[in-house]
C-alpha cells in the first residue's frame, strides 16, 4: 500500500479496496471512452501499457496518493474507481464509474466515503474536486455533497468541502 490509509472500506451499497495491476482493463476502458476523457486534463485514449507504466513507477511510490476499485456489493462487479491525493490539509478526490454502473447514485456515495476515509486517516481539513466546467453531472453532484465552487482555472472549476 502506498499510504498509512486503510486498504479496504465500504459504504452501504459499495466495497472498496485498493487498486492493483488486476484492475488495468477495466480502467483504460474506461478512463478511454471520449464521452469521459472530453472531462480530462488530458483529454486522450489511455493505453494499457500507459497505465501499467503509471502504476509501477508513480503510484506505487507516492504516499499522497490512494485509489480504490470499488465493487457492488449486491452483484461484486466492478463499478468504479475512487481516489484522493494529499497535499496537506487539503486532499483532491476523483472518481470515474463503470458505464454500467452509471445513474445509480455510487458516484454520490463513493465521494462521501472518501471525505470521511480522508477525514478520519488523514485529518484533512479540506476536500477538493476539480471539475471540467462542462461535466455539468459532476458540478451537480459536489453541489449536493456540499462542496462550494471556490476557484476557475482555464476550463475547469475548484469546488471545495470544509470538513468538520
Amino acid at each position: 500500500m502506498t499510504t498509512d490509509m486503510a486498504a479496504d472500506f465500504e459504504t452501504e451499497r459499495l466495497t472498496f479496496r485498493e487498486i492493483d495491476l488486476s484492475d488495468t482493463e477495466e480502467i483504460v476502458a474506461w478512463r478511454s471512452e471520449p464521452s469521459v476523457y472530453r472531462y480530462f486534463k488530458q483529454p486522450r485514449r489511455l493505453t494499457a501499457e500507459e497505465h501499467i507504466r503509471w502504476y509501477q513507477e508513480h503510484y506505487l511510490h507516492d504516499p499522497s496518493r490512494c485509489d480504490f476499485m470499488c465493487f457492488e456489493k449486491s452483484s461484486g462487479r466492478k463499478a468504479g474507481v475512487f481516489g484522493l491525493i494529499r497535499d496537506g490539509a487539503d486532499a483532491e478526490v476523483n472518481y470515474l464509474i463503470a458505464p454500467e454502473a452509471r445513474r445509480k447514485g455510487y458516484a454520490s456515495e463513493g465521494v462521501a466515503g472518501l471525505c470521511g476515509l480522508a477525514a478520519g486517516y488523514w485529518h484533512v481539513e479540506r476536500i477538493i474536486a476539480t471539475i471540467h466546467r462542462d461535466n455539468t453531472a459532476s458540478l451537480r453532484l459536489a453541489e449536493r455533497l456540499g462542496f462550494r465552487q471556490t476557484d476557475v482555472r482555464g476550463d475547469f472549476v475548484v469546488c471545495t468541502k470544509t470538513l468538520q
